[in-house]
């Protein structure tokens, strides 16, 4: 059981499949030359159960490695989102008077102060969660 926990660990350690499988291979290798002398049914039994663990920690370092895939490429796409988001409403501040953020509905998501002073209208009130449509006359 040293053995299994030790591999796991390196296994889970690593993080890389490829690394994982070598030295799981290389130690079931020596495992299999030092058990070569003992009598047939056990070696069956070891070899039966070197498999299995092999087989079930490779499964779950794929696993994880493409969770951590995953999430690493979800979280680049986000700062990435981010840093476009940012870009497109210093580009909008620098070109507009007021800039609104928009819901669904065509609510006022924060309380945009340029245009409550635009429009003259009293800051204690705010227009966060105004439709949009008040303002504009049609």
């Amino acid at each position: 059981t040293v053995g299994i926990l030790g591999r796991v660990c390196l296994g889970f350690m690593h993080l890389e499949i490829r690394v994982s499988f070598w030295t799981n291979a290389a130690f079931s290798l020596v495992l299999a030359i030092c058990f070569s002398q003992v009598e047939p049914p056990r070696r069956r039994w070891y070899f039966a159960n070197e498999l299995m663990i092999v087989l079930m920690l490779m499964i779950s370092l794929i696993c994880i490695e493409a969770s951590v895939t995953s999430s690493a490429r979800r979280d680049v796409k986000e700062r990435s989102m981010q840093g476009q988001r940012s870009a497109v409403a210093s580009l909008l501040n620098m070109m507009c008077d007021a800039v609104v953020e928009l819901d669904e509905e065509l609510c006022m998501v924060g309380n945009c102060a340029a245009l409550s002073n635009s429009l003259f209208h009293s800051q204690t009130k705010g227009l966060q969660w105004q439709p949009l449509k008040q303002f504009v006359l049609v």
